[in-house]
């Protein structure tokens, strides 16, 4: 039995939050994780299907391995290479942290989004970072842990089961600014 999280949608939910906020196109970085691992190739293909529904978004990708090292070499590089980004997007909270700090520290006039993904519940990570604003949104992975444990039992006890199981994935984001 599978249960698991949908990153294709992950990827989706995060460059349809940038498409609301981008409304007059923008540059996206993108800065993936290991592009040899399918979450990754996943992410990054929900992202880009959704992100050409944005009116000229532009989208540069990079490949930080999921390393957070990389990630901070990358986020300076690419805002350095390209002052006009409008958004980082990191595969991980982990990653979109990395991002900001770096950023942060190095261009602290810079105006950009920060999106992560995972939806972390560690202290001062994923959504905490979001109700803090230190980030803008993240895409929640769910783990499903309750649900691999029903499945589990359904097949230690016989019974019928899912063979598949997709879990629903959530943006959370801050609140809007008005209209």
């Amino acid at each position: 039995a599978f249960v698991g999280g949908d990153n294709y949608a992950v990827g989706k939910q995060m460059a349809a939050y940038l498409v609301t906020k981008l409304r007059n196109g923008g540059k996206v970085i993108e800065i993936t994780g290991d592009m040899k691992s399918s979450p990754a190739e996943h992410r990054h293909n929900g992202f880009v299907d959704e992100i050409r529904k944005g009116n000229g978004i532009e989208v540069l990708t990079v490949d930080a391995g999921w390393e957070e090292k990389r990630t901070e070499h990358l986020a300076d590089s690419m805002v350095r290479c390209h002052p006009d980004a409008d958004a980082i997007v990191a595969h991980t909270d982990f990653m979109a942290d990395k991002a900001k700090k770096i950023i942060d520290r190095k261009y602290p006039d810079h105006d950009i989004l920060f999106v992560g993904a995972d939806g972390f519940g560690s202290p001062g990570i994923g959504i905490e970072a979001v109700v803090k604003g230190e980030l803008d949104a993240t895409a929640i992975y769910p783990t499903g842990g309750d649900v691999i444990i029903q499945t589990a039992l359904k097949i230690l006890q016989g019974e019928d089961y899912a063979k598949t199981t997709m879990l629903p994935s959530l943006l959370v984001s801050t609140p809007q600014e008005a209209m």
